[in-house]
């Protein structure tokens, strides 16, 4: 249950619904063309919140159609966060064949690389990604395999991530992936170690044990980490004050108490934290 007042509930909807655009995908900035993940962020958040989104069929529509007639999509993002949306109506794609067919594509390019080879950014989020719409389209055959390539990104200190360098955000994704696919760790209490050294001393998360910040997405994901091994936070509370401390004038979320515009993810992310508080 998302402890919010009426008139602090009632004026982020206000502010999710201003979003929107006249094919029903949610956009940020507004009026920029509808996004995916806008529109992913918007409906979740709305779920969350128990309010129907407004021009539900439009909205719909719109997820639809980002699927090309073939199965394919963009992007593992646009897969992603359309399907995820779909979901929260109870939907699937128009080719959920085509879908799997396009997500496993995408995974096989990745089964043969180094976390060494990485120059920017690991796998591990489209990886997740992919996976929990294999799994939505209820597709299992050979994912226990993927188990291989997310335990390449394990680190000695408990953590995942590239060239051992463990966050939490990239852990959250390899736990939630090895979660999905039934995979047990054999070392949890190093993993369980890591995320809750990734505390802040006051509240919140960082993004590692060596950082001290508040951010909402290192928060969310920290959350979420734990859960993954029936775990609570230390500071619910002072996170809790933060939370709403991030909310700002016109009803959204930023992503600290230290000023920022509101985003729909940022919203996503704190209607989930309060509610797992």
């Amino acid at each position: 249950m998302i402890r919010l007042s009426e008139a602090r509930k009632n004026k982020l909807i206000s502010w999710i619904f201003s979003k929107q655009n006249k094919d029903g995908g949610f956009a940020f900035p507004h009026p920029l063309p509808s996004m995916s993940s806008a529109t992913f962020y918007a409906v979740s958040s709305l779920k969350m919140l128990q309010v129907e989104v407004p021009n539900k069929n439009k909205t719909i529509k719109y997820l639809l159609n980002l699927q090309s007639a073939n199965g394919k999509y963009y992007s593992i993002y646009t897969a992603y966060f359309s399907i995820k949306a779909l979901s929260c109506f109870n939907l699937i794609p128009k080719n959920p064949a085509g879908a799997v067919k396009y997500i496993l594509e995408y995974i096989a390019r990745w089964k043969k690389i180094s976390k060494y080879y990485m120059q920017v950014a690991s796998p591990l989020e489209t990886i997740c990604y992919s996976v929990e719409i294999l799994t939505l389209l209820g597709y299992k055959k050979g994912l226990g395999e993927i188990s291989k390539l997310v335990l390449k990104f394990l680190n000695d200190d408990g953590g995942f991530g590239i060239r051992d360098n463990s966050e939490i955000i990239t852990t959250y994704f390899a736990l939630f992936t090895l979660h999905l696919i039934g995979y047990s760790l054999e070392k949890p209490r190093k993993t369980i170690s890591f995320i809750k050294k990734c505390q802040n001393p006051d509240y919140c998360f960082a993004s590692t044990p060596r950082v001290y910040s508040h951010f909402i997405e290192d928060t969310y994901y920290g959350i979420k980490s734990l859960e993954l091994f029936n775990e609570k936070i230390d500071k619910p509370k002072q996170t809790f004050k933060f939370i709403l401390k991030c909310q700002n004038e016109d009803g959204g979320f930023s992503r600290s108490t230290g000023g920022g515009c509101s985003t729909l993810e940022n919203c996503f992310y704190a209607v989930h934290i309060l509610d797992s508080l």
